[in-house]
């Protein structure tokens, strides 16, 4: 599983998803995107990259959780 922040210097966590599913052995990697930005449009290219979850800070660790457990 992987946790990434949508605003993230250098690389968006979109183009991190984007570059991870160019990889062969992370292209299959559970995305889970913890970020501030919960406009609908960056809700939207998440899902759209295949994104499992997408959850707006400030976050409910027990939803962080709950999440984890399910993808592990």
């Amino acid at each position: 599983m992987i946790i990434l922040d949508v605003t993230m210097p250098g690389l968006s966590g979109f183009q991190v998803v984007e570059e991870l599913q160019k990889d062969e052995r992370a292209k299959n990697a559970p995305v889970t995107m913890l970020t501030a930005r919960h406009q609908y449009e960056d809700v939207k290219t998440g899902m759209d990259l295949a994104v499992v979850s997408y959850i707006s800070k400030p976050y409910d660790s027990k939803k962080l959780l709950r999440i984890v457990s399910g993808l592990l």
